[in-house]
């Protein structure tokens, strides 16, 4: 065998030494761009997560604009029944999101629906005048809205990654 084949052997063992360390350098590279993307895709779920949560407290408040018009029309039946259901729904939403949900949160929540369940109490079997009913049920539905709109507040902060 001539020194020029040992020469190219050579050459090429020197090659396919640099190729295969390429190979690994590109293959980590790709591994740590997947890491990010991996994160870049968990952080899109935890907003669209949280923007739904937003939305379903929206829609909540929103329908707590109907016992206003319920307290107006002095129909105490239906108000017992729309704030036993918001009561439930308030129930459903902190089972759900028990986990990403603050203290206060979770305090807030619990006010609001205490404060339905009061409702509930007066409206349902209230034996006081109507005025006086009428401000019990207008004073629990205050702060249970002021509560939930608390929470949706904290949401808000968190969905836009104030979590201070």
């Amino acid at each position: 065998m001539s020194y020029g084949a040992q020469w190219l052997g050579l050459i090429a063992t020197f090659a396919g030494t640099v190729l295969g360390g390429l190979s690994f350098a590109f293959a980590m590279i790709a591994a740590w761009r997947a890491k990010g993307a991996r994160e870049q895709a968990r952080l899109a779920k935890e907003a669209a997560i949280r923007l739904g949560r937003i939305a379903q407290l929206g829609d909540l408040i929103a329908d707590m604009q109907e016992l206003q018009t319920m307290l107006a029309r002095n129909d105490f039946p239906a108000i017992a029944g729309k704030a036993n259901l918001l009561r439930g729904r308030i129930v459903r939403f902190k089972t759900e999101a028990y986990p990403e949900l603050t203290d206060s949160e979770k305090e807030n929540l619990d006010l609001a629906r205490g404060q339905l369940e009061v409702i509930v109490r007066v409206a349902a079997v209230g034996k006081a005048r109507r005025q006086h009913r009428q401000g019990q049920i207008q004073l629990g539905y205050g702060k249970a809205h002021e509560a939930l709109n608390h929470v949706v507040a904290m949401q808000g902060a968190h969905a836009q990654g104030d979590d201070s």
